[in-house]
């Protein structure tokens, strides 16, 4: 028993290492889907702002301008946010008549939608000309997308498709002056924005605003993906979980050395050789609770096991190993394996059955039939010596079983049946793991119970009437 406290505690330690890892990802997939809500918000802003056209600056055939700036700074911050990051463009400060449109990092920037790649260089020549201080200060301009990719082609001697060859000099052209107006690489004083020139006139803008919080969507599932991917239970994890629980194995057992010889230790009589008993004792204990922590870590990881099942689970196979041993080199009688081993499961038994079912289930009058039931399945599971092995067990379960009333009898199987059934969906209910799969693992929770079906809600569009009373 002793041992399996200190399992048990060493259980609790993992227990908690692997809580702590649970709620952060629950945190961090709670922290992303606010991120998403934040992200389409400036969207919504975004058609706030196109909704009334009346309020728009220009004429019917210039107004996709003013436009265009809204989609670019809504979509932009709108990707700040989602990456949980503070949002770089604002129009905050910006007068809406003034050289800039918007502010990006800090830094002025000027949007020049115009259709045709010729004329939109010519609209920044011209602005050029009437800001002197513009695209040399660090301020730049943002045109669209589609239309960069041409002018960057060209720019390149690449081909593109219907482009004439006067079109194609007065680009060049065009760059060259850029550049000598600037002091500056043309790179470095025309950007592209996140737009095509096509996307923000207004019979499109309502559409290119779907997409883009169609793409925010599927970001933000790539990002939740990658969460949970982060959080996995690994390698590093293990090993620090297996570190720590040597380490509190390691000073439980000196301190209780010292305890032990406390009086020696106060009188300064311990010699040598007690030091080298205490030292070799503590290093051997937390050798041990090391294996014991990373063989729970596993089984409540990868098993998914309860960390209290868990750490019987792993108290019952060293007590069992034991045995086994004392087994093979004939220190006990096959007798005395099964007696012993029924005894140690049968304290595994008592925290799988209190883990898994919950004392509420459990008749007290027949406790010890339960449990022993319980037990001898486990002996016979975790020895597998052979089949005489598993049919003495057998026996001896089924002739403790005809010693019992029959109400008894019935109660024990009842009792055993829904333990198999259940496994550990119980286990599962209560486990801060599956707060994120919450419904699902009630549901099976409420089946296994034999809730009638229409009274179990395992659709999350029903929980909300349910909790909303409608």
């Amino acid at each position: 028993m002793k041992e399996m406290v200190k399992d048990q505690v060493t259980g609790a330690v993992i227990k908690e290492i692997n809580n702590r890892r649970i709620l952060n990802e629950i945190n961090e997939l709670t922290l992303q889907d606010k991120a998403l809500i934040n992200a389409l918000n400036e969207m919504k802003g975004v058609r706030t702002f196109i909704s009334t056209p009346e309020n728009i600056l220009g004429s019917e055939k210039t107004k996709h301008g003013e436009i265009a700036e809204q989609v670019e700074v809504g979509i932009t911050r709108a990707k700040d946010i989602l990456n949980r990051e503070n949002p770089s463009a604002t129009f905050e400060g910006v007068g809406r008549t003034a050289p800039e449109d918007y502010l990006k990092n800090g830094i002025k920037v000027q949007s020049k939608f115009v259709n045709g790649a010729n004329n939109n260089l010519k609209s920044v020549l011209d602005h050029m000309d009437n800001y002197k201080t513009f695209g040399r200060d660090g301020s730049y301009y943002e045109i669209p997308k589609d239309t960069h990719e041409i002018i960057e082609k060209v720019f390149n001697g690449e081909n593109v498709e219907g482009l004439k060859g006067s079109t194609r000099r007065a680009i060049l052209e065009k760059i060259k002056k850029i550049e000598e107006e600037s002091g500056k690489s043309y790179s470095e004083v025309v950007r592209p924005a996140n737009s095509n020139y096509s996307d923000v006139q207004q019979g499109n803008v309502e559409k290119t605003i779907k997409t883009y919080e169609k793409d925010l969507k599927k970001e933000n599932k790539i990002k939740k993906s990658n969460i949970k991917e982060e959080y996995k239970p690994g390698l590093h994890e293990g090993m620090k979980a297996t570190a720590i629980s040597a380490l509190i194995g390691a000073g439980t057992s000196l301190t209780i050395n010292l305890y032990k010889n406390r009086e020696k230790l106060l009188r300064g009589e311990l010699t040598g050789d007690h030091w080298k008993e205490i030292g070799v004792a503590t290093v051997k204990d937390g050798a041990s609770a090391g294996v014991t922590g990373g063989a729970i870590y596993g089984l409540t990881n990868y098993a998914k096991m309860n960390a209290p099942f868990a750490a019987a689970i792993v108290s019952a196979t060293k007590g069992l190993a034991s045995l086994v041993k004392d087994y093979a080199e004939n220190n006990i009688t096959e007798s005395e394996l099964l007696e012993l081993g029924i005894i140690i499961c049968s304290e595994t038994a008592i925290v799988a059955v209190a883990a898994s079912i919950g004392q509420g289930i459990i008749p007290i009058p027949i406790l010890g039939a339960v449990v022993g039931t319980i037990a001898g399945s486990m002996v016979n599971e975790l020895l597998n010596f052979n089949k005489k092995t598993g049919t003495a067990i057998e026996k001896q379960m089924r002739e403790a079983m005809e010693k019992l009333d029959k109400d008894y009898q019935f109660m024990v199987l009842r009792i055993k049946k829904q333990y198999e059934a259940l496994g550990n969906l119980l286990i599962a209910a209560f486990n801060v793991e599956n707060n994120l799969q919450l419904l699902e693992e009630s549901a099976k929770v409420a089946y296994a119970l034999g809730v009638e079906e229409n009274k179990i809600i395992n659709k999350i569009e029903d929980l909300d009437k349910f909790i909303l009373g409608s």
